[in-house]
């Protein structure tokens, strides 16, 4: 044959779609039982706020079951409606066939034909044979020739591909919709059966807190949590926290025990294997809280560090979440938040969730803290009679205070913000994704921004990070990234290599976690050029502004995980990095940008590095001459070997930006510079100097 046959066997098709229709009658059927038996679970729960919530999650069951079985109803529709068209393309198919059988013959005599001796009657006559049955040939099939039958083959396959995949696309989000409405049942006849079970399990309270049950109700021995959290499901745990910051506090506070059999139903929860023993990695068949409650400090990357030393505790994290159901998994984050908020290696949806309880914690502590420090600098400024600057908790302290409190009420006010590392220490550090990892995403970025950064001033980075996020469509995701204190002052701190120290290590360590989370979610699925040939997942881009530069140039030293690299305004490419051999071995396959406004001051001290010891250290205080705090970050990272620098002069408006504005108007939306960050982002060409 020449043509192979087009799309699935119309019975084939049609006995799936009965499949489904058969689903949605079953689903349809649980809708029923759920109305006849609501009755039956009030009378499981005969009083209390838990009667109220089991009888809700009665009928909530039965809108799930509804929804499912009008979901199985459309996608069965749907495969119906591919059954006439398979039928056709099948019958296309075979039509192409013969045309292609009779005109390939035709073609094949008439050119054997012309091969004849012209000066023979015969063979004249043969010709001319041979040209009358091409002409019936043609006019029999409709196509000129052979070659015409194939390129009728190749449009017929595309149209009927196009109609396929978007079949195929509709039923996989209908499919997904049923899925949903029925967390932990999966798909098919035997979701039905589990379903009906779990409609069962509503007379107990075990449904919706699965095998952490037993440790929501040591909580509410213990007094943290009111009775009728024995029903709540994590939604209501969260709701129920949010409100009460002291149960919060308690939380953030609480520990895995690691004792035998203390761990309540979690003991019997395996970890999947990760191989062998590894130094700091518990043994990876033991139960969930002793698991996390030995599980010990992360290892940091240094300057010497081979891979990613982190990976196999990282890879064991992940596998023990997995093992949970994804109920279990967000009671597990509201349980043990200040074990899971910062955990390496846990999704971040669970990291969010724990870190909302650690925000809402830490916002009634920043009230409290607030209330001291106002009250010692009134006492201070009236006792030392020089007004209340005299103190050291000034009128400039007291406004970062309170704007520092600001943002934490605007965190803990919405849950769907997900903040996957927080710290309430010193200025406070936050680490916040934006926008969704999907099948669309093409590009990660992310935005670490430079001196004055601080939690008070979160909101400004946000927008900034989001407005990239909503230029592109959903097709961008962005993480700000401030994981520790940053410069506060230009003159006295930012000149100096000891913040970047810091932070560089806990930025290489994250882009680990980044990685592994775009690994595992939809957005692997989207196929991209990586810095060594085509990969899994939408290329990482780590965004460095001012002193953030700075600390995304040593961070390479540590092993950074990124695909593209773009120094904003930048304070240089990291202490000691004179040239792109200075970087580690492996990163230097990475794509490197560079922007950096002529109006910027900026320029004046990019480049520039001087040592505190030696013989300029003669021109320094004795106080600064610290061996860890060498003036300097490097060579300007323009001036490295590869990497391009983009434009970024003009502002939003199309003026040249001008030297006290230009360090952060480049970062405006609508900016020249702005725009070129937003074209790497979405893989796009950038606009070079």
């Amino acid at each position: 044959m020449r043509f192979e046959p087009i799309g699935d066997d119309p019975g084939v098709v049609d006995a799936e779609a009965q499949r489904w229709r058969q689903l949605a009658r079953g689903m349809a059927g649980v809708a029923r039982e759920v109305g006849a038996q609501v009755d039956a679970v009030a009378a499981a729960w005969p009083e209390g706020g838990a009667a109220v919530l089991a009888v809700a999650e009665a009928r909530a069951c039965g809108d799930d079951a509804g929804e499912a079985a009008h979901a199985y109803d459309r996608a069965a529709s749907l495969l119906e409606g591919l059954v006439d068209p398979s039928r056709r393309w099948r019958r296309q198919v075979a039509e192409l066939e013969e045309a292609w059988q009779v005109l390939s013959q035709a073609e094949e005599q008439a050119r054997s034909a012309s091969r004849s001796d012209l000066g023979d009657p015969h063979s004249a006559a043969r010709i001319v044979r041979a040209q009358h049955l091409l002409a019936l040939a043609v006019a029999r099939t409709g196509h000129p020739s052979a070659a015409s039958v194939d390129v009728a083959y190749d449009r017929l396959r595309r149209q009927a591909k196009g109609h396929v995949d978007d079949v195929a696309c509709r039923l996989g989000r209908l499919a997904a919709q049923g899925a949903a409405a029925l967390p932990g049942t999966g798909v098919g006849m035997g979701g039905v059966s589990r379903f009906r079970t779990e409609l069962r399990l509503l007379a107990d309270g075990t449904r919706a807190q699965g095998r952490l049950a037993h440790e929501v109700s040591r909580l509410v021995d213990d007094g943290v949590l009111p009775a009728e959290a024995a029903g709540w499901d994590a939604a209501s745990f969260g709701a129920y926290v949010q409100v009460h910051p002291e149960v919060a506090a308690l939380l953030v506070d609480r520990r895995p025990v690691t004792e035998a059999g203390a761990g309540g139903a979690l003991g019997s929860l395996p970890v999947l294997g990760v191989g062998p023993s590894v130094p700091g990695v518990p043994s990876p068949m033991e139960s969930l809280a002793p698991f996390l409650a030995t599980l010990g400090p992360a290892t940091a990357p240094t300057l010497t560090s081979v891979g990613d030393p982190g990976w196999p505790r990282r890879l064991a994290v992940r596998e023990a979440f997995e093992a949970l159901t994804p109920s279990e998994q967000q009671l597990a984050a509201l349980i043990w938040p200040g074990v899971v908020g910062n955990l390496s290696g846990a999704p971040f949806g669970v990291r969010a969730t724990a870190n909302h309880v650690r925000v809402v914690a830490a916002a009634r502590e920043q009230e409290r803290r607030n209330a001291a420090r106002g009250r010692d600098a009134w006492r201070e400024g009236q006792v030392g009679g020089a007004g209340p600057t005299g103190s050291a908790y000034g009128w400039s302290r007291l406004e970062r205070d309170r704007a520092h409190l600001a943002q934490l009420r605007i965190l803990a006010a919405d849950p769907s913000r997900r903040v996957v590392w927080f710290d309430n220490t010193g200025d406070g550090s936050v680490v916040e994704l934006h926008g969704a990892l999907t099948a669309a995403t093409v590009g990660v970025g992310v935005f670490v921004p430079g001196t004055g950064a601080e939690l008070g001033g979160h909101a400004t980075n946000v927008a900034r990070s989001q407005s990239w996020v909503h230029a592109s469509a959903g097709r961008v995701a962005m993480v700000t990234w401030m994981g520790g204190d940053l410069p506060d002052d230009v003159p006295t701190d930012a000149p100096f290599r000891d913040y970047a120290d810091r932070l560089a290590p806990r930025l290489a360590s994250f882009s680990q976690d980044l990685r592994q989370e775009i690994d595992h979610s939809p957005a692997a699925r989207h196929e991209v050029d990586g810095p060594n040939g085509p990969r899994s997942g939408p290329a990482v881009t780590v965004i460095g502004h001012s002193y953030g530069g700075a600390v995304v140039g040593t961070s390479e030293q540590y092993g950074l995980d990124a695909d593209k690299i773009i120094h904003v305004e930048s304070a240089g490419a990291g202490h000691d990095v004179g040239e792109l051999g200075d970087l580690r071995p492996g990163r230097c396959d990475a794509r490197r940008y560079a922007i950096t406004a002529a109006a910027d001051p900026i320029r004046l001290s990019q480049g520039v590095q001087v040592p505190t010891e030696g013989p300029w250290g003669l021109l320094l205080p004795d106080g600064v001459k610290d061996a860890t705090k060498d003036l300097g970050h490097g060579a300007e990272p323009g001036t490295l070997y590869r990497v391009e620098r983009l434009t970024g002069d003009h502002g939003a408006d199309g003026r040249l930006l001008a030297p006290w504005t230009a360090h952060s108007g480049v970062l405006d939306v609508g900016a020249e510079g702005w725009r070129n960050i937003h074209r790497v982002l979405n893989g796009e060409s950038p606009l070079g100097q």
